[in-house]
């Protein structure tokens, strides 16, 4: 009788077939849940947004509402917002209601609705008089879901996502 060293060349096909199909399976999961870290952070920081465009229009109720929030706050002026004509997005920065990092978002740009030229008056959600959204920019690394038509808005009182 023979003694048996090693394992055959059946043995070592099956489990390389099994090993192959368990890391294709654990890089969708992967993308999935690294899709929906980058959307849930986004979503956080969309409701900071509108948190901080509604104390803006609390505590400046004459000013003009920021279009939007510039990526590039590096040269930033003194707080004016009560200047007339003012339609500066970088004012929620300047004037300390939002933080002046985290904006540049491959995946996302965010906006400041209700301006005088409003990127939120377009979109497809159904939520009434939004105070900021967000909007897919189409990254490839991003899900389908979660690309180009994606918007997430919010207003004083609702949350809503359009796909």
């Amino acid at each position: 009788m023979k003694n048996k060293r090693g394992f055959t060349l059946l043995e070592l096909l099956i489990a390389a077939t099994i090993i192959g199909t368990l890391a294709v399976l654990a890089t969708v999961s992967y993308r999935a849940s690294e899709s929906e870290a980058h959307v849930s952070s986004a979503k956080a920081k969309t409701e900071v947004l509108a948190s901080a465009v509604q104390r803006f229009v609390l505590e400046y109720p004459n000013a003009t509402l920021p279009a939007g929030l510039m990526s590039n706050a590096a040269s930033l002026g003194a707080c004016n917002p009560s200047s007339s004509g003012s339609n500066d997005p970088t004012t929620l920065i300047v004037c300390d209601f939002v933080g002046n990092g985290g904006w540049e978002n491959p995946y996302f740009n965010f906006y400041v609705c209700g301006g005088t030229s409003d990127p939120c008056s377009g979109q497809s959600t159904t939520v009434t008089s939004p105070r900021a959204c967000m909007k897919g920019t189409g990254h490839t690394r991003m899900t389908e879901q979660y690309r180009g038509s994606y918007w997430y808005c919010v207003s004083d009182t609702t949350k809503k996502d359009s796909l």
